[in-house]
């Protein structure tokens, strides 16, 4: 897993559906790093515990992201997430 910290700069809508396993909820946040010549990031949160989560956000905060790139074929084409597992507000952040 890899982390990357920054401002948050918006959020994504969510998303519920069901599938064959059940329910599901789905968010997302897009992060500008912390770093010289840096680029938005646009990472992804499934399940409700999560996505309760970036309710509890706004735009500007200061966080750090747990994720784990995830890359999936279809129709022959292949698409990447980065799939957030945990949010660290700045003032959760082990320094």
């Amino acid at each position: 897993m890899a982390t990357i910290s920054g401002k948050i700069i918006s959020f994504m809508e969510t998303q519920e559906g069901t599938s064959e396993r059940g329910s599901w909820k789905k968010g997302g946040f897009v992060i500008m790093p912390f770093s010289d010549n840096a680029r938005p990031a646009a990472l992804i949160v499934f399940g409700e515990e999560r996505v309760s989560v970036l309710s509890t956000l706004k735009v500007g905060d200061v966080v750090q992201a747990v994720y784990e790139p995830e890359s999936r074929e279809y129709a022959g084409k292949w698409f990447t997430d980065l799939r957030c597992f945990k949010i660290l507000r700045a003032t959760e952040i082990q320094r």
